[in-house]
């Protein structure tokens, strides 16, 4: 994948006329559309077929200073308002993830829990719906998905959890699900953003005869707005890409999806008067991805391309239609590194400024790259120096766009569901190479048309 070569971490571009940068534009405009239209988080409800209220119930049994309390209970669905009480009290004050620690502070977030084994639902639900083959063919995921139960929730009168993001689980670990259980309550909505989009899951009314679920990209920020009466019950699923067998599925959706992005990327190629001498594009990706420390570019060769989100995924299969040299980037910045230098994304360098080219967004020596994710502490790298570390800064690449998880900065995250663990969010970009002019008639001329897909 990735690696720190010397030609390339000293070699500088020039800047980009008017004609490339417009290319660059409508390669960036279809990459940021696809994935705009492409659902971050979706909802929904049970058919009734799935659920028989005369087979569901739910057993809890009740916890204090973390030991249970006399024997469990059941509880009918649907909740009444004394049942739905029941089970609130039933469960302990709900903690939440402040960098590595565990913390209590009803300031931003007011709810109790109960954790397995101390409540069941007494019906397989998404076993007998077919769920999660469905949702994965929704997500456009080629592999199977995995549910592993994490809690129940219990949002009282007035509860509330403030915006966070759900901490990474693992390298397999892409989202979480909700189900919603029916009880009467107002309020509570579920607030999910990503990427200057907002979408809101208002279940209230939706349980009132059936068990709603919602499901959202753990890389997502989202918070619970105040409830403002009675019981919001939910019980969250951690979702896990599985190392089993890939599914059969029909490509023809995903393929549709791939026309706006391939054909700006096939009119671009053909344009001999972009790069004629080559180059290499740098695309950032719009979501982060769960990585461990001490991972490097490599293990996402094999990782990452099975677990791509959303247009992240329709980027990565264009480029491979392509077969164009591909290799991914580890994303920093020297501000988040601690180094105390003004800098953002898409700010001009010393070069731009010196010259009539100044508006070549795409020339960004500035960002700090690594081939290896290194352990961090906390939010920064500390005062230290570039050499000490597996990062370099590149002249020579051309940025289509940054990547939108940036504000990770490949670091912890500071407010999540849990404690962080050994994994963290990544920001990360693709490399694709140009071939020279000369070189793409010959490299490129056997690209098959849409039509002959």
């Amino acid at each position: 994948m990735y690696a720190r070569k010397q030609d390339r971490v000293d070699k500088d571009r020039r800047l980009l006329n008017d004609h490339e940068i417009a290319r660059v534009k409508e390669l960036k405009e279809a990459f940021q559309q696809i994935d705009e239209s492409q659902a971050f988080a979706c909802s929904g409800s049970f058919p009734a077929s799935a659920v028989d209220f005369n087979k569901i119930a739910l057993f809890c049994q009740a916890m204090k200073d973390g030991d249970a309390v006399g024997a469990p209970q059941a509880f009918k669905l649907p909740l009444t308002n004394e049942t739905a009480k029941e089970i609130y009290d039933a469960g302990e004050p709900s903690p939440f993830g402040r960098g590595k620690d565990l913390v209590y502070d009803d300031a931003y977030r007011q709810a109790r829990e109960l954790k397995p084994p101390h409540f069941a639902l007494t019906y397989d639900l998404l076993s007998a719906s077919a769920f999660l083959p469905l949702l994965a063919e929704k997500l456009d995921y080629e592999v199977r998905l995995e549910a592993r139960v994490n809690k129940l929730n219990a949002y009282g009168p007035g509860g509330f959890f403030k915006a966070h993001k759900d901490t990474p689980l693992g390298k397999d670990h892409i989202g979480t699900l909700m189900l919603c259980l029916p009880s009467p309550f107002e309020g509570g909505e579920l607030v999910i953003r990503q990427n200057g989009i907002t979408t809101t899951f208002d279940w209230a009314n939706q349980v009132k005869d059936s068990i709603a679920w919602g499901f959202l990209f753990s890389d997502c920020e989202h918070e619970v707005l105040p409830v403002k009466s009675g019981i919001r019950i939910t019980i969250a699923y951690d979702i896990y890409i599985s190392r089993e067998l890939s599914m059969k599925k029909d490509k023809t959706i995903l393929d549709t999806r791939l026309e706006p992005m391939r054909r700006c990327l096939r009119t671009l190629i053909d344009d001999v008067s972009f790069l004629p001498e080559g180059g290499s594009l740098a695309i950032g990706l719009a979501h982060g991805y769960p990585l461990g420390q001490d991972d490097s570019l490599r293990d996402f060769e094999t990782l990452l391309p099975s677990r791509l989100k959303a247009g992240d995924a329709i980027l990565w299969k264009v480029v491979e239609k392509f077969g164009l040299e591909r290799q991914w980037l580890a994303i920093y910045d020297k501000h988040d590194l601690g180094f105390g230098l003004e800098y953002e994304y898409g700010s001009r360098s010393e070069k731009q400024n010196k010259t009539s080219e100044a508006k070549d967004f795409t020339y960004q020596p500035e960002i700090i790259l690594g081939d290896s994710f290194v352990a961090l502490e906390g939010e920064y790298f500390g005062e230290c120096s570039l050499d000490e570390f597996p990062v370099t800064q590149r002249k020579d690449l051309v940025w289509v766009t940054f990547p939108r998880a940036a504000s990770v900065k490949n670091t912890y995250i500071a407010y999540g569901n849990e404690p962080q663990s050994e994994t963290a969010y990544a920001a990360v970009a693709l490399e694709v190479t140009i071939p020279s002019a000369d070189k793409r008639t010959t490299h490129l001329g056997a690209i098959p048309e849409t039509k002959n897909d």
